[in-house]
């Protein structure tokens, strides 16, 4: 069987901002640092295009595999401290289906 999920989709980012603690090595040092701060933004718009691909083994069991590709409409990040980065992504989700019946 084959289908294809295409659209527009949502993200709400639900977390807190923590200050990250200061460390020290051992040998008391530091040779060099730097802040990436980076302030997420709390919505964020994407597109979404995935096929899904499965194929049925008798009654009872099913193979699934669903690639997609996220392009992300407006960056995650804030503009004033964006980092340099490509807005896409790509993951695959896949399953091996057994019913009992």
């Amino acid at each position: 069987m084959l289908g294809l999920k295409a659209g527009p989709s949502v993200s709400i980012l639900i977390s807190k901002s923590e200050e990250v603690p200061s460390f020290t090595p051992p040998s008391g040092t530091l040779t060099s640092s730097s802040n990436n701060s980076y302030q997420r933004l709390k919505t964020s718009w994407q597109l979404l295009l995935a096929p899904q691909l499965s194929y049925q083994f008798g009654s009872n069991l099913r193979i699934y595999a669903e690639p997609s590709f996220t392009w992300f409409i407006n960056n995650l990040y804030d503009k004033k401290k964006r980092p340099v980065a490509n807005p896409y992504g790509f993951s695959i989700f896949g399953c091996i289906e057994f019913s009992i019946r």
